[in-house]
């Protein structure tokens, strides 16, 4: 048994090390393989990753896209289990490996979604990030009704070669973890999860990259075949606030809230993944 672990690099940044050593540490009975597809980093990221151990590829950053960048990650690996995972993506203890990839190793599953929580006490995290109300929304109701109701997710997931091979991630510029999850239902793969988190994981955004992050999950959520229609979104803009309401007036009154982004984020989101889901005609670079 052969286990690859993936990675989407580019200027991982100061956490990379954490990531690297800690998957130098993971106790698996099993040989493990490190690949990392590298979209030009200029910040010593290449020189960390092969110092850990890391095969490194290398791609334009101006041509990059998820789906085909994943794709060309997991043709570069040679496991028969593919654990793929973000960069900053920390590994809580060195039993990850094997726990998220003991349901497909003891033939229980084709698939398992790794879970993730904030690292505790990091405050650099986006707020509604760490208190687990990032996804509000429910542009992706419908879609989990169909395929399950595990949201998959690339930041850390397990999968065997055989499902991957049969599916794939395909030309999806953003989501492509869901767009792979609708072809694994149709095709009758097993999906689980593991019963708890194994890695930290969060985001630190401003409000450019929050923006951002929110139109680009509106395209990708297009492209895996999900629309956010009018009423959804209507919904959310009101409903959706009034459910959030509580936490957010503690947290603007107590100035946990205090960045445009964090005040505005529950009129944000819907706002955005609007537009990226019904204008906008590719993800925005």
């Amino acid at each position: 048994m052969k286990i690859s672990v993936v990675m989407l690099t580019c200027n991982g940044g100061p956490k990379l090390k954490d990531v690297v050593e800690k998957l130098s540490r993971q106790q698996v009975e099993a040989e493990v393989e490190l690949i990392a597809v590298d979209s030009q980093s200029d910040d010593g990221s290449c020189e960390i990753l092969r110092n850990g151990g890391f095969q490194v590829h290398s791609i334009e950053r101006k041509t990059f896209s998820f789906g085909p960048a994943r794709d060309f990650a997991f043709q570069s690996s040679s496991g028969d289990i593919i654990v793929t995972q973000s960069q900053d993506v920390v590994p809580i203890d060195e039993t990850y490996l094997r726990v998220i990839t003991d349901g497909i190793v003891n033939g229980e599953a084709d698939v398992v979604q790794g879970g993730t929580a904030s690292p505790p006490g990091d405050d650099t995290i986006f707020l509604w990030d760490r208190k687990g109300r990032f996804y509000f929304t429910s542009e992706g109701r419908e879609f989990f009704q169909k395929c399950g109701r595990i949201g998959l997710s690339c930041v850390c997931l397990a999968i065997s070669r055989d499902a991957w091979k049969a599916t794939g991630f395909g030309e999806t510029p953003y989501c492509s973890d869901k767009f792979l999850q609708r072809k694994l239902v149709e095709k009758g793969f097993r999906i689980s999860r593991t019963r708890g988190p194994v890695v930290w994981h969060g985001h630190a955004y401003d409000l450019k990259a929050l923006v951002k992050r929110c139109l680009n999950e509106g395209v990708g959520w297009r492209v895996a075949g999900a629309k956010y229609s009018v009423p959804m979104f209507l919904r959310d803009l009101t409903v959706g606030f009034a459910r959030n309401a509580s936490p957010w007036c503690k947290c603007v009154c107590s100035g946990h809230a205090r960045d445009l982004g964090s005040i505005f984020f529950f009129q944000i989101r819907p706002i955005c993944v609007l537009i990226g889901n019904r204008v906008l005609k590719q993800v925005v670079r």
